[in-house]
């Protein structure tokens, strides 16, 4: 295994993974926010 490779990727997938999270977060809260006003 390229452990090189991997340490420089790393960031970028912990990068995209944390938006991922925001993402899922937001959907989440205006789903439920939808789901109240109806």
């Amino acid at each position: 295994m390229d452990f090189a490779l991997m340490q420089r990727v790393l960031p970028f997938f912990l990068e995209a993974a944390w938006v991922t999270v925001q993402i899922s977060a937001l959907a989440l809260i205006l789903g439920l926010a939808v789901a109240a006003i109806l």
